[in-house]
Order: structure tokens, then C-alpha cells, then sequence
């Protein structure tokens, strides 16, 4: 996995690709697949959805932390940039 800093981290959730939201209540350890999500402002900082009918939803709430992973398609599916993005 490459690094990048965290102003543009965002960028990579544009156009909408699947992400993988990872939650632990301090008991158990879940992970859940979301494919709406939404850029706020010009910043780092996205929305996600999900609601009481999921069990991340109460983990999210009790701690407030989760870690987000961006799944990206092969470069072959997408525009790659003629210049890689260097690590953070």
C-alpha cells in the first residue's frame, strides 16, 4: 500500500469507489462495505452511510474511530497520472 498525505487522501474517493469502513467496539472487530460516500468542502473530510440497522454504525457511534480503506480499480480500468503520486 502506497502512502499519501492527508489532503489528498480525498481525492481518491471521487467519482465513488467501494470503500471499506474497519470498527472495533472494544469487543469485536468489523468491517463493511459502503459505496456511497461524499467529499465535504475542499478538504479532507467525507461522509459515509450507514445506519442503526448495521453493526458499525453503534461502534462508530460508542468510539468515534474507524479506519477507511479506498478500494481502487486496476490503473488499467482508470486514468493513471503520468506521474505517481509520491508517499506522504
Amino acid at each position: 500500500m502506497r502512502q499519501m498525505e492527508l489532503s489528498r487522501v480525498f481525492t481518491l474517493i471521487e467519482p465513488g469507489p467501494v470503500v471499506l469502513v474497519t470498527t472495533c467496539d472494544g469487543n469485536r472487530n468489523n468491517i463493511m462495505t459502503i459505496s456511497w460516500t461524499m467529499v465535504l468542502d475542499f478538504s479532507p473530510v467525507f461522509a459515509i452511510t450507514t445506519g442503526a440497522w448495521n453493526y458499525s454504525f453503534a461502534a462508530l457511534q460508542r468510539t468515534r474511530e474507524c479506519v477507511v480503506a479506498v478500494v481502487l480499480p486496476p490503473c488499467s480500468a482508470i486514468h493513471c497520472p503520468s506521474q505517481p503520486i509520491r508517499p506522504a
